[in-house]
């Protein structure tokens, strides 16, 4: 599930390298950055989950598009709601 994926991103203690496309980051100074604060800070609280959650469920669009994720936080709970209405199942590790 979403959540529990987001669980476990939170308490990833792996560092990893990020080469940034855009303006930058205004909380992170380098580019080897832990999996856990970028998680924390990615945006993507239970609120917002549960919010984009409903909201997928709500429209069931056909096709999804997300441009710009960082870890897939949000993606994830797209995919969650996205794959039980159309009747698949899915495996996240």
């Amino acid at each position: 599930k979403a959540t529990s994926f987001r669980r476990n991103l939170l308490q990833d203690q792996r560092e990893i390298q990020v080469t940034d496309f855009g303006a930058g980051s205004k909380v992170f100074n380098s580019n080897m950055r832990m999996v856990s604060k970028i998680a924390a800070t990615a945006g993507m609280t239970k609120k917002r989950g549960r919010l984009l959650t409903n909201t997928t469920a709500h429209f069931k669009p056909k096709e999804i598009l997300e441009i710009g994720t960082s870890l897939g936080i949000a993606t994830a709970f797209m995919l969650q709601v996205s794959l039980n209405f159309i009747g698949l199942r899915y495996l996240m590790n």
